[in-house]
């Protein structure tokens, strides 16, 4: 039977619906955005984002959601009605009327999964139709050939099922939030309080200098072993995620109980050499049972061990834990240098070269900020000079796409044993000449 055959079939008078509307299930996705009411808890595990909503309205109110949950307060709907007037969307997402519909949607949160699955499969049912409908454009064009638009698509469907495909990217989309951000920051600013643009890195002198970390594009923090770039990466991380922000960390070089002993000599005062000796007493014991219910509270920052893995394979699971999360701020690669070669045959300034580009792909489709960590040549310390960009060891390509290098220098002065020097060789695509001193307290693990 053709098309038009099933045309004649329709009732005179009465249209086809539309994909959209065929898809579309506003009873889900309120039924979902009540779960996140009822219990604000959902909002950290559920596999849902901003997409799986058709309707404007609900797309504001899941994000308006996010942000109150990722906030001090306590979700509910008056700090939701606080929020959604903050950003100047009350109105219109139906005024108070509505967010009570909403409020009253599901009886229960029992089902929100099952809720979830019907949005989703709503959102991926709408993408798949317009990708089909570029993929046609994109032949017809002549933009690309028979099996070059196969390629395409099936890439595309890859990322359509993962979530991460057309984004509102519309001006109409992107001004609100962006206004907003900007005024409450110049309110900032004329409090006398000091506004870091990009990621903060909760290292003071780093951050006003800085202005933190960029987002969407990669920085690289380089040393020799033992100057902290290990140190500085987790700082980075444990900062976005008390914070409010989303943070990862993927380690192919320590295993899990170093990082967790780093984490505890901060967290509780106590010599890390005494946590490796486990040389504990008493009190230390106690600080320790403090610091780890402290520390089980720590949902937003996760820690992956990454031996052996590419770095296709690192940017599919920070993808993953971005959708979990709802919301990724900070990932850090704990180094590069030990990441294996794509390929077969490949030089190992061709494989991190490799691997630089994946990373720069990934996270320019982000929001997030990416340090890379890196090894610097062993010549530096043979040589007993401060590090240059050059000196990224098998780097040049790291070197290409970073748009922030940070080489940590020990310049071992004897009266200031803790001071070390961040070196910026390049900064925002050109190269630059900066230092900036920081603290690193090596007993604790933990640069300030």
């Amino acid at each position: 039977m053709t098309t038009a055959d099933v045309a004649q079939l329709r009732p005179r008078g009465q249209r086809a619906r539309s994909v959209v509307e065929r898809t579309a299930n506003p009873n889900a996705e309120r039924a979902v955005l009540c779960a996140a009411l009822l219990k604000p808890d959902t909002l950290d595990w559920l596999d849902a984002n901003r997409e799986d909503f058709q309707l404007p309205a609900h797309r504001a109110l899941w994000e308006a959601m996010r942000a109150v949950h990722l906030s001090p307060a306590e979700l509910d709907t008056l700090t939701l009605e606080a929020e959604l007037r903050r950003r100047d969307l009350l109105d219109v997402v139906g005024g108070l009327e509505y967010l009570e519909r909403v409020a009253l949607a599901a009886p229960t949160a029992d089902n929100v999964e099952h809720y979830a699955q019907i949005c989703r499969e709503g959102r991926i049912a709408r993408q798949a139709v317009q990708a089909a409908s570029a993929a046609v454009s994109k032949l017809e064009g002549g933009e690309l050939a028979g099996a070059e638009v196969l390629d395409w698509l099936v890439g595309t469907l890859g990322q359509i099922s993962r979530g991460d495909y057309m984004a509102d990217t519309s001006l109409g989309a992107l001004v609100p939030e962006f206004v907003h951000r900007v005024i409450a920051q110049a309110e900032q600013v004329a409090q006398g309080v000091e506004v870091v643009n990009g990621v903060a890195t909760g290292v003071a002198s780093l951050d006003r200098e800085l202005g933190g970390l960029p987002r969407g594009k990669p920085s690289v923090i380089a040393g020799r072993p033992g100057k902290g770039k290990s140190t500085l990466i987790r700082g980075i991380a444990k900062h976005v995620a008390r914070s409010g922000g989303g943070a990862v960390i993927f380690s192919n070089e320590d295993p899990t109980d170093s990082w967790l002993e780093r984490a505890f000599a901060e967290e509780t005062g106590i010599d890390l050499e005494r946590i490796n000796r486990r040389e504990l007493d008493g009190e230390s014991i106690r600080r320790l049972v403090d610091a780890a219910n402290e520390l089980r509270r720590e949902t937003r920052l996760h820690l992956v061990m990454a031996h052996g893995w590419s770095a296709k394979e690192i940017c599919r699971a920070a993808t993953v834990l971005e959708r979990r999360m709802g919301r990724l701020d900070f990932v850090g690669v704990d180094f590069v240098q030990l990441i294996p070669s794509p390929e077969r045959g490949m030089k190992k300034h061709e494989s991190i070269a490799a691997s630089a580009e994946e990373f720069a792909a990934w996270v320019g489709r982000t929001n997030a900020a990416l340090a890379i960590g890196s090894q610097i040549d062993k010549s530096v310390e043979k040589d007993n000079r401060r590090p240059r960009l050059g000196d990224l060891r098998y780097g040049e390509g790291l070197a290409i796409v970073a748009k922030l290098v940070l080489l940590l220098y020990d310049p071992q002065l004897p009266a200031f044993p803790d001071d070390i020097e961040v070196i910026v060789p390049k900064r925002n695509q050109g190269e630059a000449s900066q230092k900036i001193s920081v603290r690193f307290d090596r007993k604790h693990n933990v640069i300030r």
